[in-house]
């Protein structure tokens, strides 16, 4: 059995000029990369049968869920940040498979570069800021992160012979004199690549992330269709195109393993809006709400128990070198810290890094000690400032940059 989501996005116009340009080039795209690699494809099908694979997942911590991010973009979008934002969770033996979609427009404390939507991690250019900014935000461990573009999974879609997607809503855009044409009309239909992603991507003018994530379900659920061996084969087939540790292989294993579960849950990271980001609707986690989602759907997946875990954290460069914090964070974070606060301190001028703990209690004193175990250098002091924000303070200072040359 499947938990489906509640609704089916409503039918709204498009945002604007520039979004429904974007999403002609983008068909365009998607037709001339299909066109040139469906023979290829059929090939791929047709030598792999429907071959299944162990059920085992990866290599096991202690019998823990094992999560894989998906971070999918727009092949088009010239700045790269993420488009979508995907959990994938399941046990080492291939059971209690779940997905989470995480709204791009969540603000969130990226580690090193203070606090944004966390799908404009991406446009640094790296997998591992995302995955560091994701596990900030949830509390999780994150075993491997995986890119891959609109365009690659559309080609992923057409080898498989396409989807079978139930609209639930017709969906319309306007043209260029502002006329709506219908592009999904309501009932069952048969999506060839270019029409999945279509469907996958579509935004009306005044709709959220939120209101695509019934269609994400449909997508995957009309891959999960294929079985294991027709759909691991088709994604292996990307190779270089997925990005990240063990790129296509790694993907193929975790969607083969979805594939061969019988009952998959969906969940949606819970959000509460605050605001508009120009035509973006911009959200924060809902604290409480996220965690009970994590407490049903990701328990298995949470740092282990210490004086780290829950601890907030500001970070602050003390040392002038650029992307320090997010080296510091990613030694921080897997140990079930997060980050409230970062960028840089008053000065690039500290030799020593400073952990300022506030308070003298065997709590407080512990975390510090840990700190500086964790980051191999540093000297714990007791703050006398008052602090309401974070738990600890950590000012980088020139020794940690010495210890990693």
């Amino acid at each position: 059995m499947t938990t489906v989501l509640e609704r089916d996005p409503g039918t709204r116009a498009k945002r604007g000029r520039t979004r429904r340009a974007r999403r002609r080039t983008l068909i365009v795209l998607l037709l001339l990369a299909v066109g040139a690699t469906a023979g290829l494809g059929a090939q791929r099908l047709i030598s792999s049968g429907d071959e299944e694979t162990s059920d085992a997942i990866g290599t096991p911590i202690d019998g823990r869920q094992v999560t894989t991010l998906l971070v999918t973009t727009l092949a088009d979008d010239a700045s790269q940040q993420a488009d979508g934002l995907t959990l994938f969770g399941i046990d080492p033996d291939g059971t209690e498979p779940v997905i989470m979609f995480i709204p791009v427009d969540t603000l969130a404390e990226v580690p090193g570069g203070g606090s944004m939507e966390i799908g404009k991690a991406m446009t640094f250019g790296r997998l591992s800021l995302v995955e560091l900014a994701v596990e900030n935000l949830l509390g999780l461990q994150i075993d491997r992160t995986l890119g891959i573009d609109d365009l690659s999974l559309a080609t992923a879609i057409n080898d498989l012979g396409g989807i079978q997607v139930d609209v639930r809503e017709e969906l319309y855009e306007p043209d260029d004199q502002g006329r709506l044409q219908l592009v999904f009309p309501q009932g069952p239909q048969e999506m060839d690549g270019v029409a999945a992603v279509t469907y996958l991507t579509y935004r009306g003018v005044g709709s959220t992330d939120l209101e695509r994530f019934p269609r994400a379900q449909k997508i995957w659920q009309g891959v999960f269709a294929h079985g294991a061996g027709a759909m691991g084969t088709a994604v292996t087939g990307l190779g270089d195109a997925v990005a990240g540790l063990d790129g296509a292989a790694g993907l193929a294993e975790i969607l083969e393993a979805f594939a061969r579960a019988e009952d998959r849950t969906f969940e949606v990271m819970p959000p509460e809006p605050v605001g508009s980001g120009g035509d973006e609707e911009v959200y924060q986690v809902d604290v409480d709400a996220l965690a009970a989602v994590i407490d049903r759907a990701f328990a298995g997946s949470r740092p282990p128990a210490g004086p780290g875990r829950g601890a907030r954290v500001e970070l602050r460069n003390g040392n002038g070198v650029p992307e320090v914090g997010e080296r510091v964070a990613a030694l921080l974070i897997p140990d079930g810290m997060r980050i409230v606060l970062s960028g840089n301190a008053r000065s690039f001028d500290f030799p020593t890094t400073r952990v300022v703990v506030y308070g003298d209690d065997d709590q407080a004193i512990a975390l510090g000690r840990r700190i500086v175990e964790l980051l191999g250098v540093g000297e714990v002091e007791i703050g006398t400032r008052g602090q309401t924000v974070a738990d600890v303070t950590v000012v980088v200072g020139r020794d940690f940059i010495e210890r990693q040359e």
